[in-house]
């Protein structure tokens, strides 16, 4: 009885607190049904695609080759792009890690279930809140989450008992990438804090480099479930810093982009940990193509924020950068790769937000939404594929930061990113009436 009440528990809605009935674990089950998704074709009716997430920590807009960095080779995601869509205009949750990841793993908003602060190790999501994870998991996916997961370090806030049927990685926020552990959690006599590396809730200690134990950890995954449809979210920690002003990278890669060999600079360690970052998504991607998965298998590139210039990130042509809404804080890179759906080559410049991505994998799943859940975002599959546009709607990022259509308000600024996306000119006094409604709007 007890296990039902928890898993009932963890399929309701986080607003159910606000006045909605609450659901019981078999309405909720039943609300999960197959359909067929609108853009499905003869060939592929009744086939469960695959669907990869990889998430990197902290990655700049301007830092893949893609997007015109010059500096730092991402031949890898670069192809991703050559093989399916870029988008110009997605936007991360907020411009921290704790509520992008939230609201990713939601499809909400991250002040709609109480996730808008970083977690410095303590805290945790609520066991209410429903992922991705548990509603693909209940419709007989398989589903993985390898490496960071900062949504929190333990009980019913854990990635096991948030819908993924496996774990490898770290709780918090960052690590050191090869000690493998934490400074914010803090340990009596220890600076480099409490060592944080788990496999499902055993601590274990393997030795490497972050970056290549989930890379190689993906690989087995992929491999293991290759027979069955499955979820795996890779979390890479990269390029985030192991600890403030600390970057760490392998030296075989740290070689590469030192001009001075005795000391790196910032900027020369943060390309290190992207060209290791990229080498180990080519990794990913090869054993998806050598099992025969790529035409059945829908993979998103994405960074969780913007970059901070402070730890060697570059956000160009945007403004700003991590811990600010202005755009190089929230507009992150985001690529989608499905050759049997998504055309090669292509450019969204659609806007899109995290919040979309849970109701678009329940399109790519073919899974029809549990009538009790409450998503904030919308499918974007049919604009992915270059076959529709979006509605104009207003996107919220905390009460003073907007964005609808072509204008964005930053604390009482407003800016036209059609004209100027590295919004360098306030047109407030101009168009009143836009920021006047736009305001508005953040009182909701």
């Amino acid at each position: 009885m007890r296990v039902m009440k928890r898993i009932s528990a963890r399929l309701r809605d986080a607003r159910l607190k606000a006045g909605f009935a609450k659901a019981s674990l078999a309405c909720a089950l039943n609300c999960i049904a197959l359909v067929t998704p609108s853009f499905a074709n003869d060939e592929s009716k009744g086939s469960r695609p695959n669907i990869i997430w990889i998430m990197a920590d902290d990655l700049g807009y301007g830092d893949l080759g893609c997007h015109g960095c010059k500096d730092i080779p991402t031949p890898h995601i670069d192809n991703m792009a050559m093989k399916g869509v870029k988008c110009s205009n997605f936007y991360a949750a907020a411009p921290v890690c704790t509520p992008s990841r939230a609201s990713i793993l939601s499809g909400r908003y991250s002040e709609a279930i109480g996730m808008t602060a970083v977690l410095m190790g303590r805290g945790g999501m609520a066991s209410e809140v429903v992922t991705i994870a548990e509603v693909l998991k209940n419709s007989g996916y398989a589903t993985g989450l390898i490496g960071k997961w900062h949504l929190g370090y333990g009980g019913e806030s854990l990635p096991n008992a948030q819908g993924f049927d496996e774990f490898y990685g770290h709780r918090g926020g960052k690590i050191d990438f090869f000690k493998h552990t934490d400074d914010s959690q803090k340990v009596v006599g220890n600076p480099m804090g409490k060592h944080d590396f788990y496999e499902n809730n055993k601590e274990i200690f393997p030795e490497g480099y972050s970056t290549a134990l989930y890379t190689r950890r993906a690989i087995q995954f992929v491999e293991s479930h290759r027979q069955q449809p499955f979820f795996l979210f890779v979390s890479y920690d990269a390029p985030h810093y192991a600890r403030k002003g600390v970057l760490q990278a392998p030296q075989s890669h740290v070689s590469k982009f030192t001009k001075n060999k005795d000391k790196p600079t910032m900027r020369e360690l943060y390309a290190s940990m992207v060209n290791c970052l990229d080498d180990g998504i080519g990794e990913l991607i090869a054993c998806i193509d050598k099992n025969g998965m790529e035409a059945n298998t829908f993979v998103m590139f994405v960074s969780d924020n913007g970059a901070d210039p402070k730890h060697g990130g570059s956000n160009t042509p945007l403004s700003g950068g991590k811990w600010t809404t202005k755009e190089g804080g929230i507009r992150v890179p985001m690529i989608a790769k499905w050759p049997s759906r998504i055309p090669a080559g292509s450019t969204s410049t659609e806007i899109f937000h995290m919040i979309d991505l849970f109701p678009t994998m329940l399109s790519v799943a073919g899974i029809s939404k549990p009538q009790q859940l409450t998503l904030d975002g919308c499918d974007v599959m049919e604009c992915l594929m270059g076959k529709s546009t979006i509605a104009e709607r207003p996107l919220f990022f905390g009460k003073n930061t907007i964005r609808k259509g072509k204008w964005k308000v930053v604390d009482s600024k407003l800016h036209d990113l059609e004209k100027d996306p590295g919004e360098n000119h306030d047109l407030s006094a101009e168009y009143p009436e836009v920021l006047k409604e736009l305001k508005s709007l953040g009182e909701r």
